[in-house]
């Protein structure tokens, strides 16, 4: 199985090359690592089933298969999350994404004006989610410790209190640090926010790109979380499959399930689409799963090189080698340079990152990394950094 060799994007209208964060320079090849989407192609099996779908060339309306519910809730149990079939119906909703599955919740159960905390540096779309819907942002900012990121608990019990927090959207793993939360910071998220009647919007849509020595835990399966708990997952970041636009919520609290269900129905959006169906049935099937071990060990070794390039030839760039995900967080602050030079040198070169002032204040100087590319495609990369910044 490799994945040296994918198809050419370019051309294909992918987002990723067609639009840009900033102004590149349009005389060299591109080098898009911004947009959370790989360039690899999907698994076999899942590619296979489409193809057949389109054979049949039918596109009508779809029920939901038996066999997805059959196949999420045996995923979910090789998670340590039990379900039978009839209880996971009654718990599940689709969206045709987790952002707007996102949005779609807090106009359910929140009201204009009402507090919504995250943790910064924060996946930029929540921002967006909770301005867009008239809420108001709490951000409670991480503590860089080494090569970690941490919740500042302390804090985050102060701002829940005095800011009268209602919705606590809890990205796991952490976006863009890819922190893998531990059962003890799970419990003591979960313990702040049951004590202070804190809904936890737990968007887990990474969690299946764990790399090695990590475990990921459902936020949801801590002691007294499922109930105050709603959970979004999907397999698009997994498999490569976010254009078939479909994810799912998982909510066992049949008050907040309700309110959701009834709001989501009124837009016309608690259903899937025909191909999502199909893709996502075989995501959780268990066909794709050596396939998703070989593309987090292909994942994991881009995340080596680079760190290992960095600290040989560019160690005023610092990079936390993540615990999941297929994003780096680099921070460019100890080269000493204005950030409008960084991004200049970055973009006379082709390179598009991720600024890190969308993740929220304090981050200007850092930069996402999209590393699921193939290896070459990384070392140019690598390269170009170290002919913007090695001398300065």
């Amino acid at each position: 199985m490799s994945f040296d060799n994918p198809p050419t994007r370019v051309g294909t209208n992918a987002f990723k090359y067609n639009i840009t964060p900033y102004p590149v320079n349009k005389t060299v090849p591109i080098h898009p690592h911004w947009v959370a989407d790989m360039d690899f192609q999907a698994p076999p099996a899942i590619r296979e089933a489409l193809t057949d779908l389109c054979k049949l060339g039918i596109f009508g309306y779809s029920s939901v298969p038996n066999e997805l519910y059959r196949n999420i809730t045996r995923y979910l149990s090789t998670h340590g999350w039990d379900f039978t079939e009839d209880r996971l119906k009654q718990s599940l909703m689709f969206s045709p994404g987790v952002v707007s599955g996102i949005g779609l919740v807090l106009h359910a159960i929140t009201k204009e004006g009402d507090a919504v905390l995250f943790n910064t540096p924060s996946y930029p779309h929540f921002f967006e989610s909770v301005t867009e819907t008239h809420r108001k942002v709490v951000v409670n900012k991480m503590v860089h410790n080494g090569d970690t990121w941490d919740i500042d608990f302390e804090e985050l019990e102060k701002q829940i209190v005095s800011e009268d927090v209602k919705v606590y959207i809890f990205c796991s793993p952490h976006n863009p640090t890819g922190k893998v939360f531990t059962q003890k910071e799970l419990e003591k998220v979960v313990s702040i926010c049951h004590r202070h009647h804190v809904v936890i919007i737990s968007d887990e849509i990474h969690c299946d790109i764990i790399l090695p020595d990590h475990r990921h835990i459902h936020t949801a399966t801590v002691d007294t979380a499922e109930d105050i708990t709603i959970t979004f997952l999907a397999p698009s970041k997994t498999y490569n499959i976010p254009g078939l636009n479909l994810a799912f919520m998982l909510c066992t609290n049949n008050v907040l399930y309700k309110k959701v269900s009834e709001y989501a129905c009124g837009l016309g959006v608690s259903f899937g689409n025909l191909f999502g169906f199909e893709a996502m049935t075989v995501a959780y099937s268990g066909l794709c799963e050596d396939w998703r071990l070989a593309c987090v060990n292909y994942i994991h070794s881009n995340g080596l090189l680079v760190r290992h390039y960095l600290q040989q030839y560019l160690p005023n760039i610092h990079v936390t080698l993540p615990n999941a995900t297929f994003l780096l967080w680099l921070d460019f602050s100890n080269l000493n340079l204005e950030n409008d030079e960084i991004d200049k040198r970055l973009a006379d070169r082709g390179i598009v990152f991720n600024q890190g002032k969308s993740f929220g204040n304090g981050f200007e100087y850092f930069r996402r990394f999209n590393i699921a590319a193939p290896q070459t495609e990384i070392q140019s990369v690598l390269n170009l950094l170290r002919d913007a910044f090695q001398t300065n």
